[in-house]
């Protein structure tokens, strides 16, 4: 039987409820509790969560995660003597979970390496090979999708005791989290990344008329490469969360991250009084998309006399500010892929624009030798659209 297991929601949901997710031998209750307690938490402790006496007899609970991503907090147990706010409550956290349930948190990191698909290798491994390892796993499925499609995730409408119709739960986002009327991701209060990661698209007519006429089947794709730039002088800088081609319309729509440290450095290198505001158009933004003039002949590629370049500025753009990151979703019209050596995404500062110079930055969106990886629109853009044709 396939081993099934938990997609990470958030350190606070999991280290919550997990623990009535993985039975763990024990004889469940009706209302999901387990055997008698003695274990006793101080008065002041408001549970928001009450599974009765439900106590895990010292078992362990074991956590698989990522021991770094980017700038993200993500952390699920943290040492005593640290000093830090935040991660004295985690640790607080986690010692009063183990005391009232009776159970042993353990996580084990894997090493960041800056590869989300290298990690999300390791997942399928751990789950194909049928060893109970572990019983929580940070999944990032956008990077091994067969892990849904094989069936090794749970409904988690199916786990009573999550408790979804609870206030700190987002079901006007969940509810588009469904796959074949399943719910395998769920967001809430904590959960920041519901709107760092939406997979949300612009449309314009040409979209439209794509929908109208294939529907689901509207083809889009991605690549893996790299999200962020790793020059030395300009490592961080820049990272792109997301990216989709649409090749029926022609179309390349992209998320650009920073954050207020790119616009210190904007200051810095180009020996500013103060950094740049926050705002749209601080970055010339362009694509530009390289096609082999000799393909049988890859030996003049890499000195650009092979290589022809066409630059594409962006049809539409919206931005966002949200802690200390900025955010711009660009679409870019009249982007094909057919006859691409490949396709980048160049960054210049707004007075420093010159496009026979080095940019400040660039990244790649697409490579002939790199395989594309179908994805489809999400619920809320799809029910957008259909509304506007329902007009």
């Amino acid at each position: 039987m396939k081993k099934r297991i938990l997609a990470a929601l958030s350190a606070a949901v999991l280290l919550g409820s997990v623990f009535v997710g993985c039975k763990h031998g024990q004889d469940e209750k009706p209302d999901g509790s387990g055997r008698n307690s003695d274990a006793t938490t101080p008065a002041s402790t408001e549970w928001s969560y009450d599974y009765g006496d439900l106590n895990y007899g010292g078992k362990d609970i074991r956590f698989m995660t990522l021991d770094y991503l980017w700038d993200m907090y993500i952390y699920l147990d943290r040492d005593i003597d640290d000093t830090d706010r935040l991660d004295a409550a985690v640790y607080k956290r986690d010692r009063l979970i183990e005391e009232k349930y009776g159970c042993k948190i353990n996580v084990y990191e894997q090493q960041w390496n800056w590869s989300i698909p290298g990690y999300a290798n390791e997942v399928y491994k751990v789950l194909a090979s049928g060893d109970d390892m572990y019983d929580v796993i940070y999944v990032p499925i956008n990077a091994q999708p067969s892990i849904i499609t094989e069936g090794r995730l749970y409904n988690l409408e199916n786990i009573r005791t999550l408790q979804l119709e609870k206030d700190w739960w987002d079901n006007s986002i969940n509810n588009g989290y469904r796959i074949a009327d399943n719910l395998y991701f769920a967001s809430g209060s904590l959960m920041l990344q519901s709107f760092d990661s939406a997979w949300a698209i612009f449309f314009n007519q040409k979209l439209i008329n794509e929908y109208q006429k294939n529907g689901e089947k509207t083809e889009m794709f991605f690549q893996y490469q790299d999200d962020f730039t790793t020059a030395e002088r300009n490592y961080g800088y820049f990272s792109i969360t997301e990216f989709v081609f649409i090749p029926a319309t022609e179309q390349l729509q992209i998320v650009v991250r920073y954050n207020n440290s790119t616009l210190e450095a904007v200051k810095k290198d180009y020996g500013l009084s103060e950094a740049p505001p926050r705002e749209a158009g601080i970055f010339d933004v362009t694509v530009v998309k390289t096609v082999d003039l000799t393909p049988d002949d890859k030996s003049d590629n890499d000195i650009g006399e092979g290589l022809s370049k066409e630059r594409i500025k962006p049809t539409a753009h919206k931005f966002v500010t949200s802690g200390i990151y900025n955010y711009c979703r660009f679409l870019f019209d009249g982007v094909t892929t057919e006859d691409a050596e490949g396709i980048f995404v160049d960054f210049y500062y707004k007075d420093d624009v010159d496009y026979e110079k080095l940019s400040y930055g660039t990244l790649c969106v697409y490579s002939y030798n790199k395989t594309n990886v179908p994805c489809t629109m999400n619920s809320q853009t799809k029910r957008a659209i259909e509304n506007i044709l329902k007009k």
